[in-house]
Formats: C-alpha cells, sequence, structure tokens
C-alpha cells in the first residue's frame, strides 16, 4: 500500500469512526484527570461527605433512643420477674393480690416484647448504618469502572471487531450504571429522604413514648444505691406493693402503647420509607440516565 493510499485510507477510517474516537479521548482525559485530583469539585460530589454524615448522624440519634429504652425494659423486667425468685418472690407474693400478681405477669410479657421490638430496631438500623458506608465507598469505584468499562468498549470497537468482545462489555457496561446509580444515588438519598420524613412525621412520638417509657422507669425503679442486688429489687418491690390496681393497670398501658406503637414506627422508618424511596429513586435515575442509551452504539454493534 502506498502512502497516497495509507493516508486516504486513515483519512476514511477517522471520518468513520469521529465520534468515537472523540468519546474515547474524552473519557481518558477525564478518567486521568479524576485519578490525579484535578477535578475536586467532581470528586467532592462523588463522595458526598456531607450526606454521609447527616445519614449517620440519624441513624446514631434512633440508636440512641433504642439503647436507652432496652435498658429502661430491661430494668423494669428484672424488677417484676425478681418477684418469683425464691428470696424475694415468696414474702412479695404472700402480702399481694393474686389479681394485682396476674396483672404483672402481662406487664413483664409486655416488657421482653418491648425488648425484642428494640433489638430489631437496633438490627434495621444497623444493617442501614452498613448499606450506607458501602454506597460511601464504593460509588466512587463504580464510576471508575463505568468510564474503563467505557473506554474498553470504544478501544474494542476500534481496534478488534470481535462481537463477542462488544457484547460483553456493554452486559458489565449496563451492570456498573446500575450499581453505580444504586450505590450513589438511590441508596444514601432513600436514607436521607427517609430520615427527613421521620424528623416531620415520627421523631416527635418516638421521644414521647420513650420519655413515656423513661417516666415508668423512674417511678417503678429504685434509684437508692445498694451493694445486693437483691436489696435494690426489694426495694423497687416495696413501692410495687404499695400501688394500686388502677395505677399498675396504667402503666401495663403505657408499656403495651410503647410496644405496639414503636413497632408501628419502626416498620415505617426502617422497612416501609427506606425500601419504597429506594425503589423511587431508582427507578426514577434508569428513566433519566437510561443505560441503553449510554452505550447505544454497542447495542447497534450487537
Amino acid at each position: 500500500m502506498s502512502k497516497t493510499e495509507f493516508s486516504q485510507s486513515m483519512h476514511r477510517y477517522v471520518g468513520q469512526n469521529k465520534f468515537t474516537l472523540l468519546k474515547l479521548v474524552a473519557l481518558v482525559a477525564f478518567l486521568l484527570l479524576l485519578q490525579f485530583n484535578q477535578l475536586v469539585f467532581l470528586a467532592d460530589w462523588f463522595k458526598m461527605s456531607s450526606l454521609y454524615l447527616h445519614n449517620q448522624s440519624y441513624l446514631s440519634s434512633v440508636q440512641a433512643v433504642a439503647n436507652t429504652d432496652i435498658l429502661n425494659f430491661t430494668e423494669l423486667l428484672a424488677v417484676t420477674e425478681i418477684a418469683s425468685s425464691s428470696t424475694v418472690g415468696v414474702s412479695f407474693f404472700a402480702s399481694f393480690n393474686v389479681d394485682i400478681g396476674n396483672v404483672l405477669q402481662s406487664f413483664a410479657s409486655l416488657l421482653e416484647q418491648g425488648i425484642g421490638v428494640q433489638l430489631a430496631s437496633l438490627a434495621a438500623l444497623e444493617i442501614l448504618a452498613l448499606l450506607n458506608d458501602l454506597s460511601y465507598w464504593v460509588s466512587p469505584l463504580l464510576f471508575k469502572l463505568v468510564l474503563l468499562t467505557s473506554i474498553l468498549y470504544y478501544v474494542a470497537k476500534l481496534l478488534l471487531r470481535s462481537q463477542s468482545i462488544s457484547s460483553t462489555l456493554y452486559h458489565v457496561g449496563k451492570v456498573a450504571v446500575a450499581m453505580f446509580l444504586l450505590a450513589h444515588i438511590a441508596l444514601p438519598y432513600s436514607i436521607h429522604l427517609s430520615s427527613l420524613i421521620s424528623q416531620e412525621l415520627t421523631q416527635e412520638k418516638r421521644q414521647n413514648l420513650s420519655n413515656l417509657l423513661q417516666n415508668t422507669h423512674n417511678e417503678l425503679v429504685s434509684h437508692k444505691q445498694h451493694k445486693s442486688f437483691t436489696a435494690h429489687a426489694e426495694d423497687s418491690l416495696h413501692y410495687l406493693k404499695s400501688m394500686t390496681r388502677k395505677h399498675i393497670t396504667h402503666k401495663v398501658s403505657t408499656v403495651s402503647k410503647h410496644v405496639f406503637t414503636s413497632i408501628a414506627l419502626n416498620v415505617f422508618d426502617l422497612l416501609i420509607m427506606p425500601i419504597l424511596l429506594l425503589a423511587l429513586l431508582y427507578k426514577g435515575c434508569m428513566r433519566i440516565i437510561p443505560v441503553n442509551e449510554i452505550y447505544r452504539d454497542a447495542k447497534s454493534a450487537l
């Protein structure tokens, strides 16, 4: 092939693949600038530190309330269950109305359920915190994977004519884009929006419930310093024996309200809202940034 023919051939090749070459050069330049911290504003957006910290702060505040409630439930349960022990329970039930004793057994059962509800909420909060950490750590890597996959595709399109390679890169690119949108936008913003909705709708209710439980705890659990746990429990039980049936029933009602309302709030805050918002945000992202459009050249090549 003569020099003139080669030049004409290259000219035709460049003309036919002009847009592919431009995309490839732009992607390589962008990746290099990002890798060497020349796009600080964009790197900050990818890190999204403020959103991450806000989510962690929200999850930590809800965890703190749940931990406080577990402590109060546990100490209240200890006071009621110590009544059945051999050293304290005999004298307690000997001088106490059997009817009220049955109410206290229901009280103990509710306290156990309350501990279970709060433990479940702590588990859900820990999962959300781990997902928040994961999205914060993995989204920059996923974006670089999207860029690398795109670069490799255009290189394969220019230098290789293998449809199998194009097909593989096309599917890898689709998965990478989908995972990036999920990790960088859908997941962290679903937690963030859930926290905002929670602050408006359920935070006050949750705090009021916790305060009511704290008041019940302060009233029924002795705060005197004792060397013996038995002495501490006896002190609390002496106060219990002085209470009327109506007062005890009211306390049972308060704890019952705490347990069932906590179930509703936790399901709403930690299950329904995050999953619903995650699905809506992810679906919206996939519509706004359709993956097939990003790799439309690849799709047409298959």
